[in-house]
């Protein structure tokens, strides 16, 4: 070892410079190694230490994790200050190092200012750990107002002067809240013999009288641009305004039960069902009356018409696999295909604003509920949780939302759900009376 004679720092053997004060060691530097043998006198020279010097000790490699000097790239001992090979100084070392002046061992004229440069040096680390700290503070505090979870992972600081007020625990990350539903929805209202066409708000409020003759007026349908309405009546199916039932028009002139009117996405023609050739059928007609076609043409019962908005379909619930269940077809009544098997009585499907998914009413869990499946009849899932029978659904705009009918007989009403978790949004009708056949748009 080297001991330093202006601060007393014990230095490894072959530094150049002092570790604690900097000193050049060849001036300043005092060795505690045994003395080497005289080459006169054959002899040990006399050393005055000898008696108390400890016993000469292999000087350790540089510790791996040590200290590299930035000017030279020395690796120094970790309680260096500076450089042992060319005095550059040193980051500040650690908290923690052992006060120089403890293992000098030479005597009490190098204890005073080994005791002094020891205070400094412990008072510098200090400083630089209190003031790191107050930085790692204040860095928490901002990250903090930034991001309710980054204080969570901030390094632990020392405790500040002043004791904050307590930090509530982050709450987990909430979904973005749903919007409210929006556009108009119309639909039936009255008792059974004497239903009316009217239309609301999502939410029931502001209702409007749209259409009222003797009888059922069931199953209304928007044209695309909003403007009128159709819907089935006990004189066929019969087209209006929209705003107050204005231009009516009787599209259908038959004896026979005309159900289920749906615009097609160009507003052109009206898909319907009709019963006037002996069991009920898929027909197409223009809005102008004319050109009526049969897209079906099978024994079997086929009824509900919903057109695809984005893709040349028409679905439409038929029993001519043996029980009703959702088929799919293109517009001149080619190629059908069964979408749903044999797991229930599957009908009133309505496809999605987006194309991709059909709403439908099935009784495959006893009662008659809402169910979601994929464009290709994959993934069926029930949308709501409730115990009411459930049936005719119709999309929001935005795809966000199904209303339907919910109840059965003489009580029920229309209830809106969200297509994301089936939570109920609304649920409506008029005083006395039921409500029923949803259309959305």
């Amino acid at each position: 070892m080297i001991v330093c004679k202006t601060c007393g720092f014990d230095n490894e053997s072959g530094a150049q410079f002092c570790g604690s004060c900097g000193s050049f060691l060849e001036w300043t530097g005092e060795s505690t190694e045994p003395t080497a043998p005289s080459p006169t006198a054959g002899v040990p020279a006399p050393d005055p230490s000898a008696a108390s010097a400890p016993d000469p000790t292999p000087v350790p490699a540089p510790v791996p994790d040590g200290i590299s000097c930035p000017n030279c790239g020395t690796v120094n001992e970790r309680d260096r200050v500076y450089c042992r090979h060319c005095a550059t100084e040193l980051a500040p070392a650690p908290a923690g190092i052992a006060p120089v002046a403890a293992s000098t061992g030479q005597g009490s004229g190098r204890l005073v200012p080994t005791i002094i440069v020891g205070g400094v040096l412990i008072a510098i680390v200090v400083g630089v750990v209190l003031i790191g700290g107050a930085l790692g503070e204040s860095t928490d505090v901002a990250a903090s107002s930034k991001s309710p979870t980054a204080s969570a992972s901030a390094p632990t600081s020392p405790p500040p002067a002043i004791e904050p007020s307590p930090t509530p625990s982050t709450p987990a990350a909430s979904a973005t809240p749903r919007p409210d539903p929006t556009g108009t929805i119309a639909w039936s209202s009255g008792t059974p013999g004497n239903f009316e066409i009217v239309t609301s708000r999502p939410d029931g409020s502001r209702i409007v009288r749209v259409f009222e003759i003797d009888g059922d007026d069931i199953q209304p349908a928007w044209s695309p641009d909003g403007k009128r309405i159709a819907f089935a009546s006990a004189r066929g199916i019969r087209v209006v305004d929209a705003k107050d039932g204005g231009n009516d028009v009787r599209f259908t002139h038959h004896d026979e039960l005309d159900r289920s009117p749906e615009f097609a996405p160009d507003g052109k023609v009206i898909a319907f069902a009709s019963i006037r050739e002996g069991d009920f059928e898929i027909y197409l007609r223009d809005v102008g009356g004319k050109n009526l076609i049969n897209l079906t043409n099978d024994p079997a019962v086929d009824e509900s018409p919903d057109w695809s908005p984005v893709t040349d379909l028409i679905v439409f619930s038929s029993d001519r696999a043996g029980d009703l269940d959702i088929w799919s077809m293109r517009p001149n009544g080619k190629r059908p295909t069964q979408l749903t098997g044999a797991e229930g009585s599957d009908d009133h499907p309505a496809w999605s604003p987006d194309g991709t998914t059909i709403a439908f009413t099935s009784d495959r869990d006893g009662e008659r509920f809402i169910y979601l499946m994929d464009a290709d009849g994959s993934n069926v899932r029930r949308l709501t949780t409730s115990n009411d029978t459930e049936r005719y659904a119709t999309w929001s705009p935005d795809g966000l939302y199904i209303a339907h009918r919910a109840g059965a007989g003489r009580v029920t009403k229309i209830t809106v759900v969200s297509v994301e978790d089936g939570v109920e949004i609304a649920s409506f009708a008029e005083k006395n009376k039921s409500a029923a056949y949803p259309s959305w748009r």
